[in-house]
């Protein structure tokens, strides 16, 4: 069974409580925020853009604006998330930060990041996959290179000692293994999956250049597709 985590991008199967404040337009005019107080929003509207701008060394452009959303909850059929991207509506999602203390499990290892932390690797991994579905073109990127992209790029892009302790709680043995990167392991182990994607991201082969090629229609890490 999933625990608390990032979601994929599934519309049908998640409903969410939203905040009736207004949505603001951020001074990067390509990013709105809907939060529930203006710290939050300064936060989310300086963050977006930084992270987004780290992204397009990976090949990944924003083409389009993208709108965030704070919200209290949100509920998957298989679990709770923290964050979902609705590639329908160019939107994503974030629980609120005040809520994490009741939407996390104890025992998961999302629970001993301090929530500033946990906040930009929830919306990191949304933006990969929004920034994905934007560079694309049109083209179908699998779900599985969808989440290898997602999980590999969260890690990438956190401070080592925050990394290291995701890593540690789901260590994952070298070399990585392709083996695992597999829609089933991501369901069943989210975050040895991440572990793994983020070990194969790293390897001197693969990093951006890869995640371009897979998102250009040149590769994929689909097994389905192989």
């Amino acid at each position: 069974m999933w625990k608390t985590g990032i979601c994929a991008a599934l519309a049908s199967l998640l409903v969410s409580s939203v905040y009736a404040d207004d949505l603001q337009t951020c001074s990067d005019r390509q990013f709105s925020v809907e939060a529930p107080n203006d710290e939050l929003l300064e936060t989310l509207c300086h963050a977006a853009p930084r992270i987004r701008d780290t992204l397009s060394d990976c090949g990944l452009t924003q083409t389009r604006p993208l709108t965030i959303k704070v919200v209290d909850e949100l509920s998957h059929k298989i679990g709770n998330c923290l964050a979902w991207f609705d590639c329908d509506h160019d939107s994503i999602r974030l629980t609120n930060p005040a809520r994490y203390p009741e939407v996390i499990d104890q025992d998961s290892p999302y629970a001993t990041l301090p929530a500033d932390v946990l906040l930009e690797n929830a919306l990191t991994h949304e933006l990969v996959h929004a920034l994905i579905t934007q560079s694309a073109n049109g083209r179908e990127v699998s779900l599985i290179d969808h989440e290898y992209i997602a999980a590999a790029l969260e890690l990438e892009l956190m401070e080592p000692q925050w990394r290291d302790v995701l890593i540690s709680a789901a260590p994952v043995s070298l070399p990585p293994k392709t083996g695992l990167i597999d829609i089933w392991i991501y369901g069943l182990e989210p975050r040895k999956f991440a572990t793994n994607a983020w070990q194969h991201f790293s390897l001197q082969q693969n990093g951006c250049g890869l995640v371009e090629r897979i998102v250009q229609g040149d590769e994929t890490l689909s097994r389905s597709s192989r």
